[in-house]
């Protein structure tokens, strides 16, 4: 198993090189933070097509991935073959998510004459929830996949150093205050590598415990996606509450990053 398997620099390494790695940083940085800052004015319907589109071309570059590709190309049929949005009152405020967490399988055999049936049952939870959730959702689902294919074909050191120069030359207003934003750019950094590391571990964790894990059925598993996002959420808790001892203990303050950030300042500038 690679410790690496899941970080973005891992995939740039070992990604062939195609058209997306000549294209120009600075292009590449502006198209995909347009389409970020874009993406959220557009309807459900456009949203949807959006992100059902990036996930055709993401699922389908590796074929070997043929489950998650059925399941998706399922997840289509349903939607676009059994919605009718023009059908949708403009006063329908919620929708549904459906949720399964118990199938049974049951073959009926009979003897005269020999016949055999299968009956399938399925039970499922729905939840009520407001439109804006929905979009919400999709939302952080494109915006997450969208950089995901920027970090796979973009070195992470080129886009944090671009960023932070533009940062730095946004700083020579009278009135920009940048020395925090600054500071909040490298700390969100380091909290995502930090992510990053704790989510490979959960991986590993898993395929350890769960020797087949990809015989599970996937109805089975949905509980075990929710202790992995409870784990996540106490990771990133105890990952806060770590570097907040460690200011406290060095007896860091505010003055301190204010100083760094100013010299770092002069030497970007020069």
């Amino acid at each position: 198993m690679n410790p690496l398997q899941n970080i973005c620099s891992y995939y740039y390494i070992n990604s062939p090189v195609v058209l997306m790695h000549k294209i120009n940083i600075q292009i590449k940085l502006i198209i995909t933070f347009f389409t970020i800052i874009v993406v959220p004015y557009f309807n459900y319907f456009i949203l949807d097509t959006i992100t059902l589109l990036i996930l055709t071309v993401v699922l389908f570059l590796s074929l070997k991935n043929y489950e998650y590709i059925l399941i998706y190309l399922a997840y289509i049929y349903y939607v676009y073959y059994t919605t009718d949005y023009n059908k949708i009152p403009s006063t329908l405020k919620l929708s549904k998510i459906y949720l399964p967490h118990y199938i049974n399988i049951l073959f009926i055999t009979k003897q005269n004459p020999i016949h055999l049936s299968l009956k399938i049952s399925l039970n499922y939870y729905i939840y009520y929830l407001p439109y804006y959730v929905k979009k919400i959702m999709l939302l952080n689902i494109s915006q997450f996949i969208i950089l995901n294919i920027l970090y796979k074909f973009t070195r992470q050191e080129l886009i944090l150093s671009i960023l932070t120069k533009k940062i730095f030359r946004l700083s020579k207003f009278k009135y920009f205050q940048s020395i925090k934003y600054n500071m909040m750019v490298y700390i969100s950094f380091q909290m995502l590598d930090k992510t990053i590391a704790d989510i490979t571990k959960l991986k590993f964790s898993i395929q350890i415990k769960y020797a087949n894990w990809k015989q599970i059925n996937y109805i089975y598993s949905y509980p075990i996606l929710i202790q992995i996002f409870c784990r996540y959420l106490i990771n990133v808790v105890e990952s806060l509450n770590y570097n907040s001892l460690i200011i406290w203990n060095r007896n860091l303050k505010e003055t301190c990053f204010d100083e760094l950030w100013i010299d770092l300042q002069y030497k970007y500038i020069e």
